[in-house]
């Protein structure tokens, strides 16, 4: 029963929602607003093309949109909750690269050079998803070049923690991030994935760990 999740949504024509999350808590009551939010928020993204007859939607109102209405229906039915969850949520033109964007409190998603060198961080954010009704979302923008890669993921990669107590940490995230960074993007989910579970050395896992690995080749 996890607290993460990560979806990837098709919007018809050249884009796609690439979604990464993570609900606060554990057990069931995080498992149980994680499947709320994937379906809010997926239904949420499809339902214009269907109630406007397929016509298509661009990136900003597909995102305000699905964003708002998730939101807003997490604050009025489970205010009583106190569950929030942060997300980031990208729509991305497939065919130039244009990635559209709302971060509502996760970590920053990175952008990596064609070359492995370079590691940015993408700007802008809002306050997590199911804190305040009709939340209004601004939308950033990127490119992501032939070569370069999208990396998202949630704070149990960077947070987890060895036998003495001390986190992976970004530093340590980005530096294996760049050594691996030719690699096939299954590959590199795989090696990160073994890099972390290597460092925690048998630590118990304290939270739950997610990695969306996205390259662009032309």
């Amino acid at each position: 029963m996890g607290g993460d999740f990560y979806d990837i949504i098709p919007l018809g024509a050249d884009q796609i929602g690439l979604v990464v999350a993570d609900a606060c808590g554990k057990g069931v009551t995080a498992a149980l607003f994680v499947a709320l939010t994937r379906s809010l928020l997926r239904a949420a993204s499809i339902a214009p093309w269907i109630f406007q007859g397929g016509d298509i939607l661009d990136a900003e109102s597909i995102l305000t949109g699905a964003l708002w209405m998730t939101n807003d229906y997490i604050c009025r039915e489970h205010a009583d909750s106190d569950m929030f969850i942060t997300l980031f949520y990208g729509v991305l033109n497939v065919g130039n690269g244009e990635l559209a964007y709302v971060n509502a409190g996760h970590n920053p998603p990175l952008r990596i050079s064609a070359d492995g060198r370079e590691i940015v961080e993408l700007e802008g954010g809002t306050l997590p998803i199911g804190i305040i009704a009709s939340q209004n979302y601004d939308v950033s923008r990127t490119i992501i070049g032939p070569g370069e890669q999208l990396i998202a993921f949630s704070d149990g990669i960077t947070e987890a923690m060895n036998k003495a107590g001390e986190p992976y940490n970004d530093d340590r995230f980005h530096a294996d991030l760049r050594s691996k960074a030719l690699l096939p993007a299954q590959d590199m989910v795989t090696n990160l994935i073994a890099e972390v579970d290597e460092y925690a050395a048998g630590a118990p896992q304290a939270d739950d760990m997610t990695l969306l690995v996205l390259q662009r080749r032309t």
